[in-house]
């Protein structure tokens, strides 16, 4: 939120506006006047720290006429602070939908709005543990501030990205960006900023394994903070020198001290945030001396001050510790049950690190008790999530691979070049000697022919060493554009994984909303009106109700398992059934559909047993059956057919004769990046999940889905599937 800070109040200054200023804007300019939008909006920037209510009323009162005016900056303003009370509030999700509007905006005079909303975004989403989109909205922020020659934004973002990578253990890429934010902070003696900065540094060398560089910026740290005894980082500073003692040096005499002084000064200072992390710091120093009675006494100060949000990876941390103690006091039980509890902590919250140090103590515990299979066990769980962690970091490290392979391509060259020149040198060396020897008697002619060949062999080994050295860099190029494809396709993906997601919130957002408000719409009118409508009227509202709450039961459920295709969650189980009662089935359960438009359904499927998954069956001919009862009005025919394929495929086609589809919106229906919608005959509503789902389940059977349609003549929908009953010949 500190971005957000700055831009609202430069921009109510810039105007010169007091609230009784404010106040006289509001009453003197028309309702809209864009002159009353920004009076509305500033006022509500000053209630916004101490009279939210107040600030949603005015911001509440101005929605609409900063949807009317195209004025970027008013605009811009009028979204930062309404996702500032948004978030103040804690609707986060509406807080990330007004930055990201905010963001989009694109006009010159607002570069450092978009660029404090995308640091905004980026915090909102680290929040949400999404690592991926945090890294991406605080890059474009730190482009954004180029853009605007804001250094000091450049800066801010340097220290995030350093953060965020460090998070993500990405230790030298975190390290160029720290070391940036640095140069900055320290051009500018910014002394109080510094102290962050030096702490991250000393945080990074000593994941680097740098003890000399990483004691150097803790110690600068705590020599800053001489000239701000109050800074907040204080006691992240104990507790991190502490740290490096215990785990890195092995003093832990003097790692204790720090982390008491990290504890004290929290509880001085009233800095209860971090209270939790200090004590269990503290108790797993104690436990690695084998203090453990009084290293559970620090574990247990801890659980009073832990926040109700604490973070998975965190607090899987914190019972394996509590376990450590209870192991080294005896207690077995206790110790296994917080191992385990741990783990599955770990596991939830992707924390490979928390969950080999579990496994890694439940190792030793089994050893303990004699459970030496068990152990084994742990052991080798133990090493997979190594091997895990390590191809992680190997992954990470692809882009610095690149720059260190570049480096080497230019000082091969060099040493080519360097090598060439050498033999040239010894050619005109060999010729001067050859012409030399012309001059002397015939023995020293002997002496030249012997020269000369021995120049010849070390010039042909030079130049062997030449081709391998050609060659090595060859190989090397070749990777590194194999490794440049990889990154760019992984890139492409992301993207796209971006554009999907944006997506389904837009369709959910938008589709979603509208069956609820239409339901609450009636539900109102039935209770203001309901003793003076008629039955009629009465049976016509339930009429009403009954539609709009079906077509928001069936969007729900394709959206359900839209998403669940999404995360892999519905696996093939196949089983052996009949498909021409399967069919049946489908019809039955859309009777009321079927009969209230008077439709002609026929099952032309021949009696035939096949082996699938009758459930994913049951999904695709539910959803393009029900697609066909949509769109084919009162009276209407629908026909559903199958055939064999081949040797292992059935092909089922769903036709009707209904209002069809233009053949330029054909290839849209299975793009969830389409906008394309069409209303039901009876005005049923059309959000495309439907046949996303459809598309995604026959993909599942190893199958394809087509379509063919008229306008105005009617639609077929013909899926294939993989028949594994394997019975059948041609």
């Amino acid at each position: 939120m500190f971005c957000f800070c700055i831009v609202t109040y430069v921009s109510a200054n810039a105007y010169g506006n007091e609230k009784d200023s404010l106040l006289q804007q509001i009453d003197q300019f028309p309702s809209d006047d864009v002159r009353h939008l920004h009076a509305k909006t500033m006022l509500a920037n000053d209630f916004l720290l101490y009279n939210l209510d107040t600030t949603g009323i005015l911001l509440r009162e101005s929605n609409a006429l900063a949807d009317m005016h195209d004025h970027p900056v008013e605009r811009a303003d009028w979204l930062n602070i309404s996702a500032a009370y948004n978030w103040y509030r804690g609707n986060r999700d509406s807080a990330m939908v007004n930055y990201r509007n905010l963001y989009q905006l694109d006009h010159p005079d607002i570069v450092n709005r978009r660029a404090s909303a995308a640091v905004n975004l980026a915090s909102l989403f680290r929040m949400r543990m999404e690592e991926d989109s945090t890294l991406y909205y605080f890059s474009m922020a730190r482009i954004l501030f180029a853009e605007a020659g804001d250094s000091a934004g450049i800066a801010h973002t340097d220290y995030s990205l350093a953060s965020n990578y460090y998070r993500q253990n990405n230790y030298h890429i975190a390290l160029d960006y720290a070391l940036r934010a640095y140069e900055y902070r320290h051009s500018r003696l910014d002394t109080f900023d510094l102290i962050y900065v030096h702490n991250l540094l000393g945080s990074i060398y000593n994941n680097l394994k740098d003890n000399e560089r990483t004691l150097h910026h803790y110690e600068k740290s705590l020599y800053l903070i001489g000239y701000h005894p109050n800074h907040p980082v204080r006691s992240s500073v104990y507790n991190n020198l502490s740290s490096f003692m215990a785990w890195r040096i092995g003093d832990f005499e003097e790692a204790l001290r720090y982390s008491q002084s990290a504890i004290d000064l929290a509880r001085k200072n009233e800095n209860l945030g971090n209270l939790y992390v200090y004590y269990n710091n503290h108790g797993k120093i104690l436990s690695s001396m084998g203090n453990y009675q009084q290293a559970l006494d620090y574990h247990q100060k801890a659980k009073e001050y832990y926040p109700e949000d604490i973070i998975d990876e965190i607090a899987a941390g914190v019972l394996t510790s509590r376990g450590d103690a209870y192991m080294g006091l005896g207690n077995h039980i206790e110790a296994r049950r917080l191992f385990q509890e741990a783990i599955q902590l770990a596991t939830k919250g992707k924390a490979s690190v928390r969950k080999k140090e579990a496994y890694h103590s439940l190792f030793k515990l089994d050893s303990i008790e004699g459970n030496y299979l068990q152990a084994l066990e742990h052991l080798q769980k133990v090493h997979s999530i190594h091997n895990e962690i390590w191809e992680e970091e190997r992954t990470n490290r692809i882009s610095e691979l690149k720059i260190i392979h570049e480096t080497s391509r230019i000082e091969a060259e060099n040493k080519m070049l360097i090598e060439s020149n050498l033999l040239k040198e010894a050619v005109i060396e060999n010729q001067r000697r050859f012409l030399l020897a012309s001059t002397v008697a015939i023995f020293l002619i002997v002496l030249l022919l012997f020269t000369i060949l021995w120049s010849r062999r070390n010039l042909k080994k030079k130049n062997d060493q030449l081709e391998a050295m050609h060659q090595q860099l060859i190989e090397n190029q070749l990777r590194i554009t194999e490794q440049n494809q990889e990154l760019d396709k992984q890139k492409h993906d992301l993207e796209e994984l971006n554009r999907t997601k944006d997506k389904f919130f837009s369709i959910v957002a938008h589709d979603l909303r509208g069956p609820f408000t239409a339901l609450m719409g009636y539900l109102n009118i039935l209770q203001e009106d309901f003793h003076t409508m008629s039955e009629d009227e009465k049976k016509e509202m339930l009429h009403s109700l009954n539609k709009t709450s079906n077509n928001a039961y069936n969007f729900t459920v394709n959206l359900l398992e839209w998403a669940n295709l999404q995360r892999n969650r519905i696996q093939v189980v196949p089983r052996t059934f009949s498909l021409d009662r399967q069919v049946e089935v489908v019809i039955s359960s859309l009777d009321f559909s079927i009969r209230k438009k008077n439709l002609d359904v026929i099952n032309k499927v021949p009696s035939m047993e096949i082996r699938t998954d009758i459930n994913i069956i049951n999904s695709i001919l539910t959803n393009l059956i029900n697609n066909a009862v949509k769109f084919t009005p009162q009276g209407g025919r629908i026909v559903i057919e199958a055939k064999k394929a081949g040797n292992e495929f059935i092909e089922v086609c769903v036709a009707d004769n209904g209002i069809g589809i233009e053949p330029d919106k054909q290839a849209a229906l299975f793009d969830l990046g389409s906008n394309y919608r069409q209303e039901g005959t009876d005005g049923e509503p059309g959000t495309g999940i439907g046949l996303l789902t459809t598309k995604e389940f026959v993909s599942l059977l190893d199958g394809r889905i087509e379509v063919t349609s008229e306008k105005n003549k009617g639609s077929r929908f013909c899926f294939t599937f993989r028949d594994q009953s394997g019975d059948y010949t041609d």
